[in-house]
């Protein structure tokens, strides 16, 4: 997870729960190419910002929607 901002004094770099947790030291979308280009680490983004997609995906990341990832924070009720 990459932090930037104001957001980044609401967790602590390091692991959290098995993820890793990187604050930018400016934009986060930098931060996010440069994570997938190092390769050696699963990089998955989550985002409707086509740009950034492309960006991170010429680095070799995964790309998903938004939808992705709410579906998986609140799964369907049966």
């Amino acid at each position: 997870m990459v932090l930037e901002g104001v957001a980044r004094q609401g967790m602590e770099e390091g692991l959290a729960d098995g993820d890793e947790v990187v604050h930018a030291p400016h934009g986060a979308d930098d931060t996010l190419a440069v994570l997938a280009d190092a390769g050696g680490q699963d990089v998955i983004l989550v985002s409707a910002d086509r740009a950034l997609g492309e960006r991170v995906r010429r680095a070799g990341g995964t790309v998903v929607g938004p939808r992705w990832l709410l579906a998986r924070l609140r799964p369907e009720r049966g």
